[in-house]
């Protein structure tokens, strides 16, 4: 009998960018290692920089590359957690949020949610106001920056700073934060915009659809009536027959 050959199960560390000084996130068992390669890993920020302050910030990492026993990773995204989020709301705040795609100085589309709170209820038009000139200093700074300098300047919290110094002289904020940021994968892009065209051309279809039958009445209804003109006479004799059966009910009751 022929003996199988089982393959052990290896440990392999997965390595952060250099960005985080190739710190390592984390290790997996695995039999062979190319299996590894676009896989997604998290890790929290506090564990990377040795920071307590950015625990509420987690990282998205994709694996890419292999490197003898330990594997290569890229970000493919920056988040606050949401109980984080939950917890700066207060009650008689003004709140923004806001949602759109830009394109970075190196041709990445990202997608950008930016997350603000006023020191005060104020107006909806002033929110409308935040909401424009955060759309557009975000626009403009992350087109001239690559990604991995966008990532940076948000670790080092440069980015959010800058923002609130800008926003703050429209109305003064007690919160400027960006909640996600994250490259937007052209295949969905594009599968959306394909959805859109899809339900407007459905929409036509069923308007087209809901006008013929009107129309298709409104010919129905024409031929009624001209036959009811054309036939006056057995009008008036249905009407008789009506009296006739109605006095003899009449009879039958006396």
């Amino acid at each position: 009998m022929a003996k199988t050959r089982i393959k052990k199960k290896e440990w392999i560390k997965i390595v952060a960018p250099t960005m985080f000084h190739e710190s390592v996130i984390g290790e997996v068992s695995v039999v062979d290692i190319r299996k590894l390669l676009g896989r997604i890993v998290s890790s929290n920020l506090m564990t990377l920089t040795n920071e307590p302050k950015k625990q509420n910030i987690i990282v998205k990492f994709s694996i890419n590359s292999i490197k003898g026993n330990s594997v290569g990773t890229e970000v493919i995204g920056y988040s606050l957690l949401p109980t984080f989020v939950k917890r700066l709301i207060r009650k008689g705040k003004g709140r923004v949020d806001d949602s759109f795609i830009i394109k970075s100085g190196d041709n990445k589309t990202l997608r950008v949610k930016p997350f603000l709170l006023t020191l005060n209820k104020t107006k909806k038009s002033v929110l409308s106001a935040l909401r424009k000139a955060a759309y557009n200093s975000l626009s403009e700074k992350i087109g001239k920056m690559s990604y991995e300098d966008i990532i940076k300047e948000l670790i080092e919290y440069k980015l959010q700073i800058t923002l609130k110094r800008e926003l703050s002289k429209i109305y003064p904020l007690r919160v400027c934060e960006i909640r996600v940021i994250e490259p937007v994968k052209e295949k969905a892009r594009y599968h959306n915009v394909i959805k859109k065209t899809e339900k407007k051309e459905k929409k036509t279809d069923t308007k087209e659809v809901k006008e013929k039958p009107k129309e298709e009445k409104n010919i129905e209804e024409k031929k009624e009536v001209s036959k009811k003109e054309e036939n006056p006479e057995k009008k008036k004799e249905e009407f008789k027959k009506e009296k006739k059966s109605e006095e003899k009910d009449a009879k039958t009751q006396d």
